[in-house]
């Protein structure tokens, strides 16, 4: 009961940060951004906490699917509020606090079918482990970044009814190189983490894992080539927009749609 009293308190200040936010692309007054960090400071802490708790079990960590999604959206949302001390990002969680509250909810309020625990947790199995979920963390904020470039590129073709959005977003330069700085990070930690599933993990392509480990290769090649492409040539716009998201769902069926398929309707055992 005590965890589903905070989770609910979470996601409230997870939505009024999303409707503050709204309010201020509308031209309305908000929570101040003082206000703003510091509720969602506490409030992603304490997520972190109900993760720690849900997932702790007598034979090691549980990685279920409703514990993972927890998880991640917990780092989401850490990322997001790190990165707007620096730059202009919260308006991300327009976005994040919808996917954010139902993870956490369900979480703490669905048992399960079949409780997937890593019984020997090695250091590499860890490090596998915890760079996949923080690759596809920022691969999920690039998504929501490139999501919110495609709906400023559609404004800026309808200015005369768009001004107030406009204006409170940053210039589009400046979005497309926030974008460019979350794909080159979640490169990097997806690469690392493939190497470390590679020397770490038995069998990649075990029955249970080649469809999450092939949808990997594929998306890592998708944003590999993206990329280089903006390297060499100046893939940018709409071109980047789809490459991004078209690289995130792969990712999204490699992991959470292979689980679904395993622990949900399969329920058989998983693995990371």
């Amino acid at each position: 009961m005590l965890a589903l009293i905070a989770a609910l308190a979470v996601s409230f200040v997870y939505c009024s940060v999303a409707v503050s936010q709204l309010r201020t692309l509308n031209g309305k007054n908000g929570l101040s951004i003082q206000a703003q960090n510091a509720a969602l400071a506490i409030a992603i802490a304490v997520h972190f906490i109900i993760c720690g708790y849900q997932m702790r079990t007598g034979n090691g960590p549980d990685i279920s699917i409703n514990n993972i999604s927890s998880l991640v959206a917990a780092l989401i949302s850490l990322m997001v509020l790190l990165n707007s001390f620096k730059k202009p990002v919260l308006s991300l969680f327009i976005g994040i606090a919808p996917f954010a509250s139902l993870a956490l909810l369900w979480s703490v309020t669905v048992t399960e079918p079949t409780q997937i625990t890593v019984h020997h947790l090695t250091a590499g199995l860890a490090t596998h482990i915890i760079l996949s979920i923080t690759s596809y963390a920022f691969f999920s904020i690039a998504a929501l970044q490139a999501i919110l470039l495609l709906v400023l590129n559609n404004k800026l073709k309808q200015r005369h009814n768009s001004w107030n959005i406009i204006k409170a977003l940053p210039p589009l330069q400046t979005m497309e190189h926030l974008l460019f700085n979350m794909l080159w990070t979640g490169f990097i930690l997806l690469t690392g983490a493939m190497i470390a599933g590679v020397i770490f993990v038995d069998d990649l392509f075990e029955q249970h894992l080649v469809h999450k480990t092939t949808l990997s290769i594929a998306a890592w090649l998708v944003f590999g080539t993206l990329l280089l492409g903006h390297q060499m040539q100046g893939w940018r716009g709409k071109k980047a927009i789809r490459w991004t998201l078209g690289g995130w769902a792969l990712l999204l069926l490699g992991y959470f749609g292979s689980k679904i398929v395993i622990e949900l309707i399969l329920q058989l055992p998983s693995s990371s």
